[in-house]
């Protein structure tokens, strides 16, 4: 799964994600042009619980990105006293 690492409020984080595109069921890039629809899991299940969606075709016709949230699967991510509602927006 690959990962990212983004300035935060924070400080530097690394979130893993995964996106499928209509040609690849695990990419870095999304398709241009496409539109993305961009899965967010529920506390405690991490991205994995979209994986069979990876499969239906009439999804796999846009990009599809899903990422582990802070505190899930690979993302490194911290989940600190001063996390909520406004630092998982931004």
């Amino acid at each position: 799964m690959p990962r990212i690492s983004l300035e935060t409020t924070t400080g530097s984080e690394n979130f893993a994600y995964t996106i499928t595109t209509p040609t690849d069921t695990s990419t870095t890039e999304i398709v241009q042009g496409l539109p993305t629809v961009l899965f967010l899991h529920p506390v405690y299940i991490g991205s994995a619980i979209f994986h069979p969606i990876y499969a239906d075709t009439r999804l796999r016709r846009f990009n599809l990105v899903a990422m582990d949230l802070r505190g899930h699967g690979w993302t490194t991510a911290k989940v600190e006293d001063t996390y909520g509602s406004e630092v998982a927006a931004q």
